[in-house]
């Protein structure tokens, strides 16, 4: 697991940090809106800071968005060599 880690956070990883981090945030509040709505219709009081909801909301806005843009634009800190072949890629 620590190896998969530190390979996933690594430069020359397949998996993109910034997606893993969004999805994450994004998966946590959608499962505080589903508590919310099950506690609304069990008739108790689900309440959370509206400060942990923000810091949510702007890290999955804030990592999706700069993953969105490197996959529009190109992620230029990634090499574009092949480093088994030295061949370019596009």
């Amino acid at each position: 697991m620590k190896k998969f880690l530190l390979d996933m956070f690594s430069d020359k990883s397949d998996i993109n940090p910034k997606v893993v981090v969004g999805v994450t945030s994004f998966c946590t509040m959608v499962l505080y809106g589903l508590s919310n709505v099950v506690m609304a219709i069990l008739g108790k009081e689900f309440h959370i800071e509206p400060i942990v909801f923000n810091g949510m909301m702007y890290t999955t806005f804030g990592a999706l968005g700069i993953a969105g843009m490197e996959a529009i634009f190109g992620n230029k800190n990634i090499d574009k060599t092949n480093n088994s072949t030295g061949q370019k890629t596009e």
